[in-house]
Parts: C-alpha cells; structure tokens; sequence
C-alpha cells in the first residue's frame, strides 16, 4: 500500500505551473520528527493537480499550516551534463486546512479574509 498522512508547513509560496488546461502546484512541505534533542525538519516535494493546485495557489503561502493525504511517486531525469538526478515526490490527494487556532482568520492571496464557515469544509479532492 502506497499511502501518506502529514501535517507540515509550505516551505515556500507554491509554484504553479499550467500544462494545457490542466494547473500543477508544486511546494516543499516541512514536517518535524522527533523530539527534543532529536528534533529534524524533514523537506517533501509535494505536487497536486488540476483544481486542488488553483485552490492551493488562491489560500495558501509560504509558512501555512496543511494536513496532506497522497501516494510516493520515485522517478528520475538527466541533467544536462548527463548526472543522473533521483526524485522522491509526493503527490496529493485530499488536503486540510491545518489551522492552529479555530477561530483564527485566513488571508488569502489577495489580501481578503474568510471566516470559520469555509474554514468548516473537510477537505478537497483533487
């Protein structure tokens, strides 16, 4: 079974990218493990499509809380000096907002604010 569950912070705003009709977002997610002395950030590529990446682009920016549920996809490509570069994605299938306090507002990109009633939906497929 090829099946991920984190909580984590955008490392970074998100990168859009458009391929014909369909968008692409792609973002480095941090996630912590351990404790303590033991604490490590952990830097995942995180990639989603199609209304889930416009959704993504609109609500979330450098430094948001999200709870991600996906799959790992392995690949690989050749540079242009012919090293061979491995990549570890992992790609998103439903997402929530991972709000620290409920009654928190949420900016969104352009500035405006949304109240608890959308921040009440579950989550949204891709």
């Amino acid at each position: 079974m090829n099946k991920i569950f984190m909580t984590g912070f955008m490392g970074r705003d998100p990168e859009i990218i458009t391929s014909g009709e369909l968008q692409i977002a792609k973002f480095p997610l941090a996630v912590d493990s351990g404790f303590g002395d033991k604490k490590k950030v952990n830097w995942l590529n995180c990639v989603t499509f199609g209304k889930s990446a416009e959704i993504i682009e609109q609500y979330f920016f450098k430094g948001s809380p999200i709870t991600i549920e996906g799959h790992v996809e392995t690949g690989s490509y050749e540079k242009k000096d012919g090293t061979k570069v491995y990549t570890t994605d992992f790609i998103i299938d439903h997402w929530e907002f991972a709000m620290k306090d409920k009654n928190a507002q949420t900016k969104t990109r352009d500035g405006s604010e949304r109240g608890d009633a959308y921040e009440e939906e579950e989550s949204l497929p891709i």
